[in-house]
């Protein structure tokens, strides 16, 4: 469909179409798939080829539009980790729970955009304050971390919230058996947890985590595969005033990027959406 003008000539819509637009006036739709344009234009406007990439690279590229699915729903945050060493860490969704730099957190090459580089060396880690924090919500919750470890000498805490009294999670590598443990507890003190069993994780590999918490269940993922080993069905804390951090306290050798925490626990479905077969996604591209 040939377009002329010289202003905007596409918009992203929130549903299934995107509107062609030249100037104010809708002159078409398009649904999601590819998309090409002839090089019919008035003399100064966008040329095919820079109408076409944009359009290309903005809808139809499954890391950034993949599925349109439910995973906006109660979305939280989400933290693409762009910034640079020292800087605020802030969620894509609004202004609210963005994360302090604690040791200055380098920037380094992530899965779709950059990522946090933490050395456990320098003490590095990032964190929520546990009065803003707690109003992101714990009761049915659930948090996708795509990580590349750099080192796997030690054990490493991935994220938790595990202040002293007000323990509720704790993602952790264990070095002894290349496993992750999912640590929570039921009265903020005690502690036990599932680990991902016969699913050992390296150094230099991109993986997608994501963990699942209801009031009386506990669930972890690799890659969209179940690896949960152990007793899954127990009560996990709520209302936990605990802090919030990646790294624990300085206790992270690797690059982390695409973090997504929901107020639910994420669907089979959604979670194959966030892995996309190994590509990811990032907001706000569902």
């Amino acid at each position: 469909m040939p377009i002329s003008g010289t202003s905007d000539v596409a918009e992203s819509a929130k549903g299934d179409t995107t509107t062609i637009r030249n100037g104010s006036s809708v002159v078409g739709v398009r649904p999601h798939g590819s998309y090409s344009v002839d090089s019919s234009r008035t003399a100064g406007g966008p040329s095919a080829t820079q109408m076409q990439t944009k359009f290309i690279s903005s809808f139809d590229d499954p890391k950034y539009y993949g599925s349109r699915s439910s995973l906006l729903t109660n979305l939280i945050a989400w933290y693409k980790f762009n910034e640079v060493a020292g800087a605020v860490r802030r969620n894509s969704i609004s202004d609210s729970f963005s994360f302090t730099d604690n040791n200055t957190v380098a920037r380094a090459t992530g899965l779709i955009n950059y990522g946090a580089l933490f050395v456990d060396a320098n003490n590095e880690y990032l964190s929520i304050s546990s009065g803003s924090a707690n109003s992101m919500g714990d009761e049915n919750v659930s948090m996708s971390i795509w990580l590349k470890f750099t080192s796997t000498s030690s054990n490493q805490v991935i994220a938790e919230m595990w202040d002293s009294g007000q323990r509720k999670f704790q993602l952790m590598y264990y070095a002894g058996d290349n496993n992750l443990r999912l640590y929570t507890s039921n009265n903020g003190t005690s502690s036990n947890y599932i680990t991902s069993g016969l699913t050992t994780v390296s150094s230099g590999t991109w993986y997608n985590i994501v963990f699942t918490l209801s009031s009386s269940e506990r669930r972890l993922y690799i890659n969209n595969s179940d690896v949960s080993t152990g007793t899954t069905s127990v009560t996990i804390k709520s209302s936990s005033t605990s802090s919030l951090s990646i790294g624990g306290v300085g206790e992270l050798d690797a690059i982390v990027a695409e973090v997504g925490y929901w107020n639910k626990n994420v669907s089979t479905s959604e979670r194959s959406s966030i892995y996309n077969s190994g590509a990811g996604i990032t907001y706000p591209g569902f």
